[in-house]
């Protein structure tokens, strides 16, 4: 009776602590989606504002984003 009795009392440390868990693997994920929104919007702000493909490619540069190869470079920027 008692061991039964005390496999009850441990049901609602287990769900205080499953929900605990479940919140911070959340507000985890919520922080990786923000800085990777934050990283395409500046993405998106460099091929807006470039005026040529090598231009485009040293914004990429600074944003430590992909960089336009030669077979890029050559094409037309609204190509891009």
């Amino acid at each position: 009776m008692a061991t039964a009795l005390g496999f009850l009392l441990l049901l609602p440390l287990q769900t205080i602590a499953g929900l605990q868990t479940s919140r911070t693997a959340n507000n985890a994920q919520a922080a990786r989606i923000q800085g990777a929104e934050a990283k395409l919007k500046a993405l998106r702000q460099a091929v807006a504002g470039a005026a040529s493909n090598a231009d485009l490619n040293v914004q990429l540069q600074k944003l430590s984003g992909s960089v336009l190869g030669p077979a890029d470079i050559a094409q037309p920027l609204p190509l891009l």
